[in-house]
């Protein structure tokens, strides 16, 4: 944690929302709710999407879970008007 903290610390500026930790999923259609899973552990809401890549390269994840692990970045769209 102390690897995370000083990587969020240092990014402040670029953070919008230091996020959490996700849990359990649930799936909701037609047919009713039902358990799911998916590969999301988290998430941390940053200022750019143009700059996320280069902020998340450096992000201790990979060095303090797993190289393998990855990180994806979704563009959080604006709300069309009415």
């Amino acid at each position: 944690m102390a690897a995370w903290g000083q990587w969020a610390k240092e990014l402040r500026g670029s953070i919008v929302d230091p996020g959490a930790p996700l849990g359990k999923t649930l799936k909701v259609n037609q047919s009713g709710v039902s358990k799911t899973a998916n590969l999301i552990t988290g998430f941390v809401v940053v200022s750019s999407h143009e700059e996320a890549a280069a902020i998340f390269k450096r992000h201790p994840h990979f060095a303090v879970v797993s190289a393998d692990n990855s990180v994806e970045i979704i563009q959080c769209m604006e709300m069309p008007s009415t």
